[in-house]
């Protein structure tokens, strides 16, 4: 027992390094993107961004070639394909990737022409809409109008722009924002947080006049403020006091309009203690090879008037998830381990030695968390055993149950790889000229996991 204690202290003491996981995430947690449905009608193309959990994103434009880029965190898996051909409504195709370790970026190609477009916020993800007539890159002619008008624009664009005014009411039931900028520029949502706020970023628009807006209370919106964070950056921050299920952003000569569609109230429980929202984390590989060391505890009195009873018992299995439900996961495992202990016999003091090889096949459910993962199998063992001595040699196999628990803990920058903690029941009984010895028993230890996908 004592091997099996001081295994049990080294591991709470790995466990009070590491620190108490968190069980509950906040915005910080990893989301899915899920999916990317394409829908073309003769009007419109409707590309359907799917992310589960929650996350917060921003857009923005680029030029050289022209493009759109939306960009989606914290995102830890990406279920989508890397590229769509479209060749439809100023689009010519789009692609996923990832951009940082967490963040996925949908990038649209365009034509040279950027279309006119719509982002809009719903409850399972993102929605770009795209409205233009063409559906083919036509080159004007170069005339000397064309060069007038050319040169003319560049001279616009070299002016100042001037984010003038910000107002705000409602039109056809719904709560709209219009921000009114003289002169050339280019925005992105910075962030949504807990989706109740809005923040979007406008530049080179150095010459600021619209104010901010406080004590609104209007269809679930409080404030509106206005800030510089550069030279040529300014910053919008809407903020409401419900959650924000769906909008649209329509890009204006003069600037921008947002249309929010809805605005969810929070429901406040007991004691103004806002409830937790269902978190979908970041889903562990679908497979895992564990190498594992313990201590090893035979049950049988007799057996431990002969041997010392308890010694290292080392192994390997190999896990597969066949089975996801959000946070839940349902497996399988095959498994094999290897103990041997050494004794003498009361009387004659001969040396003996015990080999005990079980091998064993359970199911398991685990919970996947945002550090840990916690798991519970149950299974059967098939033990196989061989005494050994200068006068006699026996062996054979019986076949028991497993009843095991534990969890694995993650690596931070360490993905693939997780540290795991078990306690471990084992039953079998041995056999030998009527003679019945308990071989099953407790086993306690730590392993180490490596995590893979595949198939």
């Amino acid at each position: 027992m004592k091997k099996i204690f001081s295994i049990f202290l080294i591991s709470a003491f790995i466990l009070f390094a590491l620190g108490t996981p968190e069980i509950y995430g906040g915005q910080e947690d990893q989301a899915v993107l899920e999916k990317l449905d394409l829908n073309k009608t003769s009007d419109f193309l409707k590309v359907v961004i799917g992310v589960s959990g929650e996350f917060g994103y921003q857009h923005f434009e680029l030029k050289e070639p022209s493009r759109l880029v939306v960009e989606i965190s914290p995102v830890g898996e990406i279920r989508v394909d890397e590229s769509y051909d479209i060749n439809a409504f100023g689009v010519r195709a789009v692609r996923t990737g990832r951009f940082k370790p967490d963040t996925a970026r949908i990038v649209f190609d365009l034509v040279e022409a950027l279309p006119s477009y719509e982002i809009i916020q719903v409850a399972n993800g993102i929605e770009v809409v795209f409205r233009w007539v063409e559906d083919v890159d036509i080159v004007p002619p170069v005339t000397a109008r064309a060069v007038e008008q050319e040169e003319a624009l560049q001279e616009e664009v070299k002016k100042e722009s001037h984010l003038k005014s910000i107002s705000y009411g409602k039109r056809d039931d719904q709560l709209k924002v219009d921000i009114h900028i003289d002169g050339d520029f280019f925005y992105r949502t910075v962030e949504l947080r807990h989706f109740s706020q809005l923040i979007l970023d406008f530049w080179p628009v150095p010459i600021l006049s619209a104010e901010s807006l406080k004590n609104i209370n209007l269809s679930g919106m409080k404030e509106i403020t206005v800030q510089k964070t550069g030279p040529e950056t300014t910053r919008i921050v809407l903020d409401f006091s419900g959650m924000l299920s769906s909008f649209k952003i329509d890009r204006r000569e003069n600037g921008l309009s947002i249309s929010f569609l809805s605005v969810e109230e929070q429901v406040i429980g007991p004691a103004g203690v806002m409830p937790k929202k269902k978190i979908v984390y970041k889903p562990i590989e679908n497979t895992a090879a564990t190498l594992t060391f313990g201590g090893y505890e035979v049950s049988d009195q007799v057996y431990n008037q002969i041997y010392s009873g308890n010694t290292l018992i080392f192994g390997f299995e190999l896990s597969r998830i066949f089975a996801r439900n959000g946070n839940h996961n349902f497996g399988v495992v095959v498994g094999v381990n290897y103990y041997k202990d050494t004794g003498s016999s009361t009387l004659t003091q001969e040396e003996s030695t015990f080999t005990l090889i079980p091998y064993y096949f359970c199911v398991e459910y685990l919970l996947n968390q945002k550090q840990v993962v916690p798991f519970v199998r149950v299974g059967l063992n098939i033990m196989n055993y061989k005494e050994k001595s200068a006068v006699h040699e026996v062996s054979g196999s019986s076949v028991g149950p497993q009843i095991a628990l534990g969890m694995y803990i993650k690596i931070p920058d360490l993905e693939q790889l997780r540290l795991k903690f078990y306690f471990k029941w084992m039953g079998a009984t041995a056999e030998e000229e009527d003679v019945s010895l308990n071989i099953g028993g407790i086993e306690a230890g730590m392993g180490i996991a490596f995590g893979f996908n595949i198939l």
